[in-house]
């Protein structure tokens, strides 16, 4: 008899601890030859490095190579979308009027409700400040897969949660 079995036979429930053990390990920070890079199991083709302070001049974001992702102020420019590159600039800092511009995450979200597809190629994300809005931004492109799979009612706690980062 496991412990989840003794458990419910003393008529008590799991505790967090055997709750925690049940949960997939769906993510893992590998290390590579630039550092480390965290990666989804459901989705190894995207790579997200955070690194505190990265930061790229619009020139090099503008001209980098396909499949990046710049999120929440690592690109030193304007959001925007190169989509015969695929390349996105998600931000709320450089060249927008702040009162008017949702949040990054929120910007994300939009786009993966809209159909953004992350399978098919190797895709680089990169951030420099874990902010609840990057993570949150990071978690939505990782997992956009799943979301798109559910239905619109099951992810109004997503979307408030979203909106209230974008607030």
């Amino acid at each position: 008899m496991d412990q989840a079995d003794k458990n419910q036979a003393a008529g008590s429930s799991d505790t967090s601890a055997d709750k925690l053990q049940d949960l997939p390990n769906r993510y893992a920070i590998q290390e590579t030859e630039s550092g480390n890079v965290l990666t989804c199991l459901e989705m190894p083709n995207i790579s997200v490095v955070v690194q505190s302070g990265l930061s790229f001049p619009a020139s090099t974001v503008r001209k980098s190579s396909s499949s990046r992702i710049y999120l929440d102020g690592v690109a030193q420019c304007e959001p925007f979308m190169d989509l015969e590159k695929h390349v996105y600039n998600f931000d709320h800092h450089e060249g927008v009027v702040r009162p008017f511009t949702v949040a990054t995450c929120e910007q994300v979200l939009v786009m993966v409700m809209k159909g953004m597809d992350l399978r098919g190629r190797d895709w680089k994300v990169y951030a420099n400040e874990p902010d609840l809005d990057t993570i949150l931004s990071i978690w939505l492109l990782l997992n956009h897969v799943r979301l798109n799979q559910k239905e619109p009612n099951d992810l109004r706690g997503l979307y408030t949660l979203v909106r209230l980062e974008s607030v």
